[in-house]
């Protein structure tokens, strides 16, 4: 990505997860997605002829979903 985009220091771990987490219906992940440009840099991973495997967004999904039911849960004042 370019400096002019001011994304330039985001990890290539998180620009996956980001792609992958469009998928979901966890909010505001597919305006994450496209503001950060996730489609283009998984188009650009060497070897990426076929699609990632979108299993991994229930993953993603199911991890969000759990931590923000323990928070609900127990109601912490501090995170």
């Amino acid at each position: 990505m370019t400096s002019a985009t001011g994304f330039d220091q985001i990890s290539p771990t998180a620009l996956l997860v980001a792609y992958l987490r469009q998928f979901t219906d966890i909010p505001h992940s597919k305006e994450i997605a496209q503001l950060v440009q996730a489609q283009t840099f998984v188009a650009q991973l060497p070897g990426q002829k076929s699609a990632l495997p979108l299993e991994l967004s229930v993953l993603f999904e199911g991890r969000y979903k759990a931590i923000n039911k323990v928070i609900n849960q127990f109601a912490p004042s501090q995170i």
